[in-house]
C-alpha cells in the first residue's frame, strides 16, 4: 500500500472482516490480548476513527461459544477502555451465514426460487444445479443432509453459493454490516478451508462495488502441507485465483490491494472442522497481530507492490517471550500444588500403616498365608518405578522450583549425583530387589543433604518431604511384594480359586488405586459364602433324615437279635464256661507241663547213664528224689481237678496222667536199682567177696531187672507219657505236651458249641456269614455277662455291616460332622469376611481422600505441566515461531515488586548490574536464532528469496523486491534497550545477518535497503516479536504450492499441486468444489507450474501486458456448461 510522505501513520485499518473457521479465530486471538486492545484503543482516540470488526462463519455448531468468546471481549475492551479513559470506538459483529440465510438443508441452495433469482441477474450460470447448461453437481451435497451446523466443510463453491444467494435475495447489506467510513478493509481468511476461501473474492467484489474507495488488503493463511488433500486442494485454487486477479487490471483497479501471505506450515498443525478444536493453530495466532500491525506499518513506510507477476507478499512472525506472567502466575499454583503434597504424603503415609495392621490382621486369624516365592507383575513393577520417576520430577527436576530459587532440588541433586552412583536412567529396567537397593542409595544421600540457603519455608519443609516421599515409596514397595505373596490357601479350596482376584484388590490397595470393580471380589466371595452355606445346609437336613431312617432300622434289627440271643444262650453258656475254665487253670495247667517235662528228663538221664554214674548215689535217695516230682505233678492235677469240679474234659485226664507218671517212675526207680547193684556186683572188693556182700549186691541186681520186668508187662499203653522198650530194654521216655493236648480238646469242644450257634439265621442270614469270633470275644469279657452282651453287639454289629447299614451310618455321621463342621466354618468366613469388607471399606475411605488431594495437587501440577510442555513444544525446531526462555530469577524478583513491570521498566530497573549485561547477551543471541528460523523456507514461505537463472546469457539474477523486518517491543526506544541491545550496531549487524541468511543484496537497484530492520514500541509487556514481510513474491516461489525446493516444481507429492491433482482425478463432482473464481459465468481457472528459471524471468519482467501473453500458456479456462449446450474450453 502506498502512502503520501507527509501522510499520517496508520496502523489500522477502518474494517477488519474475518472470514470462516481462521479469520474468525485470528480476529478473536487479536482482541483477547490485552497489549493489542491498548493499541486499537490508542488509534481510534487519537485517528478519531473507529474500526469496525466482522466475523463471518459458517458453522453454527460454533455459535454459542463464539457468542460466549465474543461477550468476554466486549468486557475486556469495556474495561481496559475504562482503565484508559478513552472511548470504546470499536464496533464487533458476529454473523453467521447459515442462520441469516435460513438454510436448514442443501436443497435451499437449488431450489427453482433461487435458481430463478440469481439468474434474473446475480449470475449467468449457478454451478450447482442449472438444467439450461446440463450443470447437476447435487451428488457433492449430499454430506450435508445433516445439516450445516459444522459449516461448509471445506467446499469453497457451496459457500460461494451462500453468498450469491444473499445478494439474490437483497440482504447482502444487513449481513455486512458497515457503518462510517469503509476506505481501508482487511480481510482475515484461511485459504485452505471452505468459508474464508470461499467467501473473499465475492465479498471483496461486493465492497468494491458498494464501497468504490474501499482498500482492501487480503490476508490469506496456508495451510500445513501435514493438511488433507482437501484442504491443499482448496489453498492451490485460491493462491491461483489470486494470482490471475493481480495480473487483470491496473494495482488500483484491483480487487485486492495487497495480497499478504502467512504459512502455519511449522506448526505442523492439522486442523479440524471445529474452529474451537484440538487443532487449533494457537502458536500461529499468537504472531499474527505482529504480522497483522506491521503490514500497516510497512505499507506508510513504502510500496509493497513488486512486479506483475511477481505480486504477493509473504509474511512471518516469531517471538521471544519472557515467562514472567507465567512463573508469577505459576508461583501460586506452586504453593498450592506444594500443600496438596504435603497432605497427599502424610495421607498416603496413614494409609499405607493402617494397610499395614490390616495385613497383619488378615495373616494372625489364619485368612490369608504369605508365599515364600512371588512373581510380580508387570503392571506393578512399572508403577513402582513410576513413583520413583516421579519422585525426581517432583523434588529435583521441577523447573519451577528452580526459576524460583528454591534451594532443595539444587542440592538434592548435588547429593544424589554425588552418593548414587547407579544412573537414574536405569530405574526402567529394574527389578523390584533392585530398585529397592537404588532406594536405599537415594535415602542415604537425602539424609546427607543440606539446604543452605532456602527460599522460603515451603523451601525448607521440601527436604522432609522427600524424605517422607521416600519412605512412602519404599513402603509401597514392601507392600507390593506382600500383596503378590497373598494366598487364600488356609481357607480351603472353596476359596483359594479367589486368590487372583483378592489378589488383585489388595495389590489395588497397595497402589491407592481401588475401582469398584476390585470391591467386587468380595462380594463375590460372600455370595459364594452363602451358596455354599445354603447347600450345606440342605444337605444336611437330607443327611438327617436319611440318619433317622437308618436308626429305626437299627431298631428292628436290635430287637432280632436281642431274640437270637436268648435262643442261642445255653450254648453261649457252655462255650463260656469250658473257654473260662480253661483259660483259669491254664498257669497251673503249665506249671503241671513243665513238672512233666522235668520229670521226663529225669528219667531218660537215668536211662541213659552210665552204671558207674549211677553209684556214685544211693537207691534211696533217688527214689526220694523221683518221689518228689511225682508227688509235684499230683499236686498241681489235684489242684486243676479241685478248680474245673467234674469237668470231663480235665479231670479224667489228669487222673490218667497222674496214674502213667506213678507206673513209669517206679520203672525209671527199678532201672536205677539195676544199673546200681550191677555196678556194685561187678566191683565188688575182695573183702565183699568173701564176706557174701557181693552176692547180695548181684541178687539186688537179678531182682531189680525182674521187677522193670514185671512193671512192663503191666504198664499197657499209656496215653500221655510214653516209655519207649526194647526186647525188654528201657530206651527213653516221652511226654505230650499237657497244655496242648487239653487245648485241642477244649478248642474242639468250642468249636463244635460255635459250629451250632453259626448255623442259627437272622434276617435270612446264617451267623456264619458273619465276621463274629467267640473266642475273641470271651477273651475280652471279664465275665459271663460282659461277654453275653458283647456277643449280642457283636452280631448286631456285624449284621449291619453286612446289610451295609454301619458303613452307611457311619458315612452320614462322618458327613454330617463334615458337613456342619464346614456350615460352620463358612459361617465364621463369612463373619471374617465382612470384617475384612468393612477394613477395606475403611482404607478405600482413606484412599479416596487421597484420591481427592491427590486431583486437587495434580490439577495444580497439570497446569504447571501445561505451561511447561507449551515451552518444550516451542523449544522444537521444526515447530515452533516462538521462544520461551527464564529470566534470571533475580528479574522475577524485581517484577514482584514493581507495579506494571514490563521488560524495558525491568531492564530500567536493572541498568548497570551484571545481569543486564548477561541478559542482553542471552537475548540477542535468541533474536539471531530466532531470525534465522524465520529466514528458512517452512517459516518464511518462500523457497528461495534470490535466485540467478544461468541458462540464458548473460545470468539474471532475481532477488524478493523487500524484506521489512520490524523488532517489536515494549520500550524499544528507551535509553536502556537502545543501548545495550537495539543499539544501531545491532541494527546493521542484523540487516547484515539478513543479507547473508537469504542470499540477497544489502540495497536495491534504487539505492533503497532491500533489508531493512525496523523498532516498534508495540508488543505484549514482555515479548520480542521479529516479522519479515517480504514482497516481490511469484506462486512457484511459495513454499508447498508447487514444491518445497525449486528444484522439483510440481513434483512435490504433499505440495497443494500434488492435492489438487488427486482430487481432480475424482472427477468434476469434487473437483468443482475447490474453485469459486467466475463459476457464476460458467467457467473455472486452473493453473498449470512453471519452471523456477521460467517463472523467475516473469517476475523480472515490469510489462504486465507481456507477463499476461506469457501467462496464458499456464491458464486454462474450464467450462462446467455440458458440452453442446454452450462455451467449452477457452484459453
Amino acid at each position: 500500500m502506498a502512502v503520501q510522505p507527509n501522510a499520517t501513520v496508520k496502523t489500522f485499518p477502518d474494517v477488519i472482516i474475518g472470514v470462516g473457521g481462521a479469520g474468525k479465530l485470528l480476529i478473536f486471538s487479536m482482541l483477547q490480548k490485552e497489549w493489542f486492545i491498548r493499541e486499537l484503543l490508542k488509534y481510534t482516540k487519537e485517528s478519531n476513527e473507529r474500526v469496525t470488526f466482522v466475523i463471518v462463519d459458517t458453522a453454527r455448531a460454533e455459535l454459542s461459544k463464539d457468542r460466549e468468546a465474543l461477550k468476554e471481549i466486549e468486557k475486556k475492551i469495556d474495561k481496559i477502555a475504562k482503565e484508559m479513559k478513552v472511548p470504546k470506538n470499536v464496533h464487533i459483529v458476529l454473523k453467521c451465514l447459515i442462520e441469516d440465510l435460513h438454510i436448514t438443508n442443501p436443497y435451499n441452495l437449488y431450489d427453482l426460487d433461487l435458481l430463478r433469482k440469481v439468474k434474473e441477474g446475480v449470475a449467468r450460470v449457478w454451478w450447482l444445479y442449472d438444467n439450461e447448461f446440463g450443470i447437476d453437481y447435487t451428488e457433492g451435497l449430499k454430506i450435508y443432509t445433516s445439516g450445516f451446523d459444522f459449516g461448509t466443510l471445506r467446499r469453497r463453491a457451496v459457500t460461494k453459493a451462500m453468498l450469491y444467494k444473499a445478494i439474490a435475495e437483497g440482504i447482502v447489506a444487513d449481513i455486512f454490516q458497515l457503518r462510517g467510513k469503509v476506505s481501508n478493509v482487511a480481510m482475515i481468511v484461511g485459504l485452505g478451508g471452505g468459508t474464508g476461501s470461499g467467501l473473499f473474492i465475492d465479498l471483496a467484489k461486493y465492497l468494491k462495488d458498494s464501497k468504490r474507495d474501499a482498500n482492501i488488503t487480503l490476508f490469506g493463511i496456508l495451510p500445513s502441507l501435514k493438511e488433507d488433500e482437501v484442504a491443499k486442494a482448496n489453498a492451490f485454487v485460491a493462491v491461483s485465483e489470486l494470482e490471475y486477479l493481480m495480473l487483470h487490471g491496473e494495482h488500483e483497479e484491483r480487487l485486492f490491494s495487497n495480497v499478504v501471505l502467512a504459512t502455519i506450515a511449522p506448526t505442523e498443525v492439522q486442523t479440524t472442522p471445529n474452529a474451537w478444536g484440538p487443532g487449533r493453530p494457537v502458536e500461529f495466532e499468537e504472531i499474527f497481530p505482529y504480522i497483522f500491525l506491521n503490514i500497516y506499518i510497512a505499507g506508510n513506510k513504502g510500496d509493497l507492490r513488486g512486479t506483475p507477476y511477481g505480486s504477493f507478499v509473504l509474511a512471518t512472525a516469531g517471538i521471544l517471550t519472557y515467562d514472567i506472567q507465567g512463573i508469577l502466575q505459576n508461583q501460586e499454583l506452586l504453593n498450592t500444588a506444594l500443600a496438596y503434597l504435603k497432605t497427599r504424603i502424610h495421607k498416603e503415609r496413614e494409609i499405607r500403616e493402617q494397610f499395614d495392621g490390616f495385613l497383619s490382621t488378615l495373616q494372625s486369624e489364619g485368612l490369608i498365608e504369605l508365599k515364600d516365592e512371588i512373581n510380580i507383575f508387570k503392571p506393578y513393577l512399572e508403577i513402582a518405578r513410576n513413583r520413583i520417576a516421579e519422585f525426581f520430577k517432583t523434588f529435583i527436576d521441577n523447573r519451577i522450583l528452580r526459576i524460583f530459587q528454591y534451594d532443595t532440588p539444587i542440592q538434592l541433586e548435588k547429593a544424589i549425583s554425588k552418593h548414587v552412583l547407579t544412573p537414574r536412567d536405569q530405574i526402567s529396567t529394574m527389578n523390584l530387589n533392585q530398585l529397592e537397593e537404588y532406594l536405599s542409595s537415594l535415602e542415604a544421600a537425602i539424609l546427607k543433604t543440606e539446604v543452605t540457603a532456602p527460599k522460603n519455608e515451603t523451601d525448607k519443609e521440601l527436604l522432609e518431604l522427600a524424605k517422607l516421599e521416600l519412605q512412602n515409596i519404599r513402603q509401597m514397595i514392601y507392600q507390593i511384594k506382600k500383596a503378590h505373596m497373598v494366598t487364600l490357601e488356609p481357607l480351603g479350596p472353596e476359596l483359594s480359586q479367589f486368590t487372583a482376584d483378592f489378589g488383585g484388590l489388595i495389590r489395588d490397595l497397595v497402589t491407592l488405586e481401588v475401582s469398584p470393580q476390585s470391591l467386587k471380589v468380595l462380594l463375590t466371595i460372600k455370595e459364594y459364602l452363602d451358596d455354599l452355606i445354603n447347600k450345606n445346609e440342605a444337605s444336611l437336613r437330607k443327611l438327617r433324615r436319611e440318619f433317622d431312617e437308618l436308626q429305626e432300622i437299627k431298631r428292628q434289627y436290635t430287637s432280632q437279635v436281642a431274640r437270637l440271643i436268648s435262643e442261642i444262650s445255653p450254648s453261649l453258656t457252655e462255650y463260656y464256661t469250658i473257654f473260662d475254665v480253661f483259660n483259669r487253670v491254664l498257669p497251673v495247667l503249665k506249671e503241671l507241663n513243665s513238672k512233666i517235662e522235668h520229670f521226663v528228663q529225669v528219667s531218660n538221664d537215668i536211662i541213659v547213664a552210665e552204671e558207674e554214674d549211677i553209684a556214685e548215689g544211693t537207691p534211696e535217695a533217688f527214689e526220694s528224689e523221683i518221689n518228689s516230682i511225682v508227688e509235684e505233678i499230683k499236686q498241681r492235677a489235684e489242684s486243676i481237678i479241685r478248680q474245673v469240679g467234674d469237668n470231663p474234659l480235665f479231670s479224667e485226664i489228669l487222673k490218667d496222667l497222674v496214674r502213667e507218671v506213678e507206673k513209669i517212675s517206679e520203672i525209671i526207680i527199678e532201672i536205677y536199682n539195676q544199673k546200681y547193684w550191677c555196678y556194685k556186683s561187678r566191683h565188688a572188693s575182695f573183702v565183699e567177696k568173701i564176706t557174701g556182700k557181693a552176692r547180695v549186691y548181684k541178687d539186688e541186681c537179678e531182682n531189680a531187672e525182674d521187677r522193670i520186668s514185671n512193671l512192663l508187662n503191666n504198664l499197657g499203653f499209656p496215653q500221655y507219657i510214653m516209655l519207649h522198650s526194647n526186647m525188654g530194654i528201657v530206651e527213653g521216655v516221652e511226654a505230650i505236651n499237657i497244655v496242648s493236648t487239653i487245648g485241642e480238646i477244649v478248642s474242639k469242644e468250642l468249636s463244635r458249641i460255635g459250629t451250632n450257634i453259626e448255623v442259627k439265621t437272622l434276617d435270612n442270614i446264617r451267623l456264619g456269614d458273619l465276621d463274629i469270633s467267640l473266642e475273641d470275644i470271651a477273651k475280652k469279657s471279664r465275665d459271663y455277662n460282659e461277654f453275653l452282651h458283647s456277643v449280642e453287639e457283636t452280631i448286631l454289629r456285624e449284621l449291619l455291616a453286612y446289610k451295609g447299614i454301619s458303613t452307611r451310618e457311619h458315612e452320614l455321621k462322618s458327613e454330617i460332622d463334615k458337613l456342619s463342621v464346614n456350615v460352620q466354618k463358612l459361617s465364621q468366613l463369612k463373619e471374617k469376611i465382612a470384617r475384612i469388607e468393612n477394613n477395606i471399606r475403611d482404607i478405600r475411605d482413606l484412599i479416596d481422600e487421597y484420591s481427592e488431594i491427590k486431583r486437587n495437587m495434580k490439577s495444580q501440577f497439570d497446569k504447571l505441566d501445561k505451561a511447561l510442555e507449551e515451552r518444550e513444544q516451542f523449544s522444537r525446531k521444526s515447530e515452533t515461531y516462538k521462544i520461551i526462555y527464564d529470566p534470571d530469577p533475580t528479574i522475577v524478583g524485581v517484577v514482584q515488586r514493581m507495579e506494571g513491570a514490563n521488560l524495558a521498566k525491568v531492564f530500567s530497573e536493572l541498568a548497570g548490574s551484571n545481569i543486564l549485561q548477561k541478559e542482553a547477551e542471552k537475548l540477542r543471541n535468541y533474536l539471531e536464532e530466532l531470525i534465522s528460523r524465520l529466514t528458512s523456507p517452512p517459516y518464511s514461505g518462500i523457497i528461495v528469496p534470490s535466485k540467478e537463472v544461468v541458462e540464458i546469457k548473460p545470468p539474471v539474477r532475481w532477488e524478493v523486491n523487500r524484506v521489512y523486518t520490524f523488532i517489536n517491543t515494549v520500550g524499544v526506544n528507551s535509553e536502556v534497550l537502545r543501548e545495550k541491545i537495539f543499539n544501531k550496531n545491532f541494527q546493521e549487524e542484523l540487516s547484515r545477518k539478513l543479507s547473508r541468511d537469504l542470499d540477497i543484496s544489502p540495497m536495491t537497484g534504487a539505492g533503497m535497503p532491500r533489508v531493512a530492520v525496523d523498532y516498534q514500541d508495540i508488543s505484549g509487556p514482555w515479548d520480542i516479536a521479529v516479522t519479515l514481510i517480504f514482497t516481490g513474491v511469484f506462486l512457484e516461489d511459495i513454499y508447498g504450492v508447487f514444491s518445497r525446493t525449486s528444484a522439483s516444481i510440481g513434483s512435490d507429492p504433499i505440495s497443494y499441486y500434488a492435492s489438487y491433482l488427486n482430487k481432480k482425478k475424482e472427477g468434476l463432482n469434487s473437483e468443482i468444489f475447490h474453485h469459486v473464481y467466475k463459476l457464476e459465468d460458467g467457467w473455472y481457472i486452473e493453473r498449470k507450474p512453471i519452471k523456477i528459471e521460467d517463472a523467475i524471468l516473469l517476475a523480472k519482467e515490469t510489462n504486465i501486458e507481456k507477463v499476461r501473453e506469457e501467462m496464458k500458456e499456464y491458464v486454462e479456462k474450464v467450462s462446467i456448461i455440458q458440452e453442446g449446450r454452450e462455451g467449452g474450453t477457452e484459453q
